[in-house]
């Protein structure tokens, strides 16, 4: 069983196309419901963490889910996040990883394969405890 590193920078657009920061306790919502759509794709365990941006100017969600990478995964974050097409990353924010990335109306996502999983968790963990779904 792979697993996979996601980072998702989520944005709430309204009726009037204004785009606004999401809540923390927003946030906490939408992983749950992500969670059970990917539970039906093949995901057995999501471990995730919300964290501040860097800039202080919203939140992000570092995200660890446990299985193979499939078309079916990848339908369901485009759909999450209002995207269609997804490119390789060569930014140079994730230096070890081969990472792709897909923009929609609704965020961003970036993802990457995990080679050292306790190293991630650690990450994950590193501004407050993350919790995990099964």
């Amino acid at each position: 069983m792979d697993s996979i590193g996601l980072t998702i920078r989520k944005i709430n657009v309204d009726k009037n196309n204004r785009r606004t920061k999401t809540s923390r306790k927003n946030l906490q919502k939408q992983m749950i419901t992500l969670h059970r759509k990917l539970k039906k794709v093949g995901v057995r365990f999501t471990e995730y963490s919300i964290e501040k941006d860097p800039s202080n100017k919203g939140l992000h969600i570092h995200l660890k889910i446990n299985c193979k990478w499939s078309d079916c995964i990848k339908n369901q974050l485009s759909k999450y996040i209002g995207g269609m097409c997804w490119i390789k990353d060569d930014s140079g924010k994730y230096k070890e990883y081969q990472v792709f990335k897909c923009n929609g109306k609704f965020g961003e996502v970036h993802y990457f394969n995990i080679d050292n999983i306790r190293d991630y968790s650690r990450y994950i963990n590193k501004i407050e405890q993350s919790k995990s779904l099964i």
